[in-house]
């Protein structure tokens, strides 16, 4: 059984299986997808490729979503994913997917050992940032909104942001324009002329706040990250509804305190998870 790829171009045969947050990311350079196809198509996967553009021997992938609606359908959607994963040089594939009714049967028959776990992604709300003792008093002036970048500052800020290996969640963030964040809440810290440092948030189609990339490079780094997130938290309150979904991924070390920090009782959705090897 062959396969195609799932691009912009016929995305829109695709709606219904795929959820409006992950179809965004169709024709991102690190995001693929493939189908069975079909007239009616009813299968999906869709993953994104990290550290394809580093210097690397090794790629890795991580499985975004997958719709297969039986077990033949399931294998053969996955002997596909083999053979793009193969030309990519993936050597080690991992999902951490919501719900707990995934094909079980079918991951573990493919080689992963899928578990139910904490999700690495807790969700507060607007309201919920507002009332943060860090959300009170005056932000210093050099703590500006994208909105009054020009788009070279802006460049040249993330070309400093990766040469200090900052990418937060975005693996593409370089290919990134301006306009993929929200310019009014997401912030930019200016040192001596130059940007230092982001705060970066991207509008999900479902209207979820999705902190993206939070990172600083000046010489008072610390003061300089709580700043940012003082002026894009007052930013938010001004605009969005308090009850306006807010993403925060504990995708590292830095995150995961962050996190901790601000809402220590708050805890991420069960998910099943699960990674397997390409060698």
């Amino acid at each position: 059984m062959g396969f195609e790829r799932i691009t912009p171009e016929n995305l829109e045969v695709y709606r219904d299986l795929i959820p409006e947050d992950v179809a965004e990311n169709i024709g991102r350079p690190c995001y693929r997808g493939i189908s069975l196809g079909g007239d009616e198509p009813d299968t999906a996967l869709i993953w994104e490729l990290q550290d394809a553009d580093e210097d690397r021997e090794e790629t890795s992938s991580e499985i975004v979503w997958l719709c297969a609606p039986g077990t033949e359908e399931g294998r053969e959607l996955f002997r596909a994913y083999r053979e793009e994963a193969e030309e990519e040089r993936v050597t080690q594939t991992f999902f951490e997917l919501p719900g707990d009714d995934l094909p079980a049967g079918l991951l573990a028959d493919e080689g992963f050992s899928p578990e139910q776990k904490e999700g690495r992604d807790v969700t507060v709300s607007v309201g919920e940032l507002g009332e943060l003792l860090l959300a009170k008093g005056r932000v210093p002036s050099y703590i500006l909104n994208l909105g009054e970048l020009m788009v070279r500052q802006y460049r040249r800020g993330i070309m400093d942001a990766l040469f200090h290996q900052k990418k937060g969640i975005m693996e593409d963030l370089a290919y990134l324009p301006m306009d993929f964040f929200e310019p009014d809440i997401s912030s930019a810290l200016m040192t001596d002329g130059k940007i230092s440092g982001f705060l970066l948030v991207h509008v999900l189609p479902s209207g979820k706040l999705l902190l993206s990339l939070l990172c600083g490079f000046g010489p008072d780094t610390r003061v300089d990250l709580a700043m940012m997130i003082r002026r894009s938290i007052q930013a938010a309150v001004q605009k969005y509804p308090a009850d306006t979904r807010v993403i925060l991924r504990r995708h590292n070390d830095a995150s995961m305190r962050l996190a901790s920090m601000f809402f220590p009782d708050k805890k991420g959705e069960t998910v099943t998870t699960g990674t397997r090897r390409e060698d």
